[in-house]
């Protein structure tokens, strides 16, 4: 995909009108994580997909993957590739007689039997034949599934096969992250991602050792400029007028919500938030523990810092302009004077901010 379309069909007011009649086909590629795309399976399965679309007079595209994507709670037909070729299903985009070939009815979902069974259902509906690699190949149509009693006990079968395998992952994970915590509160350190300013050296099976490393220097400056009393867009500016890189990859640039973050990271003075995934949102487990990373500054320092934390609480990117105010959707309750834009002048002996009306 991209920009949220498929290779060769743009969205446009006459859409699909224009493809002379042809039938098309979407092979769709599901992997759980980058790791998988290593082996041999994303080969076969776009080598199976372009054979079956020649064999059967389809014009393929095969951009349509969710890499790193969730089939478990739905991820994957909520926000990923799956779920912008159903809202094309549904708006009419991707016509009646289409084809969807994926490798295994696994790779749609791993929900629980029903909502998986609804899933594809709701697929079939809209006349789309869903095929699946096998072997043994299987196609699947509304008129297949309701006249061929052999097939649908074969869907159930792969569906509730498909769940249960992932829910015993899932408890093998969770158990895993909850030896983890225990360990942690005992003492040893378990976490093999510490905040980038920490380098994990591993020492045993599951044990690390941290220390301090070469961006150590950077969130102190950070954290001195901020206690200093310069809110977070200016010091973003700053450093991205030094060209600093930032703390994860694909660098884009310094942004507010970037610096605030590692201001408000306890993980500066030390402290350690054990986590745990609920409904696929990280969020706190117990209480933090203390001296688990070396320190990067002081206490003192760090609640200096956090005293202006809220000066100049609109986000973006540091630079000359707000990038996130919505712009003509409030008026001032002194004078009514409609605000359509946002500016932010430096004005002033003081260095002051003056909020200019457009």
């Amino acid at each position: 995909m991209k920009d949220g379309r498929f290779s060769f069909l743009a969205r446009s007011k006459n859409g699909l009108a224009a493809m002379n009649n042809e039938r098309l086909a979407f092979s769709y590629v599901r992997m759980s994580s980058e790791k998988q795309i290593k082996g041999d399976s994303l080969r076969r399965q776009l080598d199976w997909g372009r054979k079956y679309a020649d064999n059967n007079d389809l014009r393929l595209d095969d951009s349509m993957r969710d890499i790193g994507v969730s089939a478990w709670r739905g991820a994957n037909r909520k926000k990923g590739a799956l779920g912008e070729f159903l809202h094309m299903v549904r708006n009419g985009e991707v016509p009646a007689g289409s084809f969807l070939l994926v490798e295994s009815l696994d790779r749609l979902s791993r929900a629980q039997v029903m909502d998986a069974l609804e899933l594809l259902i709701s697929i079939l509906r809209s006349g789309i034949t869903v095929v699946t690699m096998g072997p043994p190949e299987q196609v699947y149509t509304l008129d297949s599934l309701n006249g061929d009693f052999g097939q649908l006990i074969i869907t159930l079968t792969v569906m509730a096969r498909a769940h249960e395998e992932s829910q015993r992952k899932s408890e093998r994970i969770r158990a895993a992250f909850a030896n983890k915590r225990r360990l942690s509160q005992k003492g040893t350190r378990t976490n093999s991602s510490p905040p980038k300013w920490i380098t994990a050296t591993q020492v045993a099976k599951g044990e690390f050792a941290y220390s301090l490393n070469e961006r150590a220097p950077l969130i102190q400056w950070i954290f001195q400029r901020s206690a200093d009393g310069v809110g977070f867009d200016r010091i973003a500016r700053e450093l991205n007028s030094k060209g600093e890189h930032t703390l994860k990859p694909g660098d884009r640039g310094w942004f507010f919500t970037s610096v605030a973050n590692i201001v408000r990271n306890r993980a500066a003075i030390g402290e350690y938030q054990p986590r745990e995934n609920v409904d696929g949102i990280r969020v706190a487990h117990g209480d933090p523990i203390r001296d688990y990373y070396p320190r990067v500054i002081s206490d003192e320092l760090f609640l200096r810092a956090q005293k202006i934390r809220h000066r100049n609480r609109l986000g973006g990117r540091g630079g000359r302009y707000f990038t996130r105010v919505k712009t003509a959707s409030r008026c001032c309750v002194g004078c009514s004077f409609m605000i359509r834009g946002c500016r932010l002048q430096r004005g002033g002996g003081g260095g002051g901010s003056v909020l200019a009306l457009g």
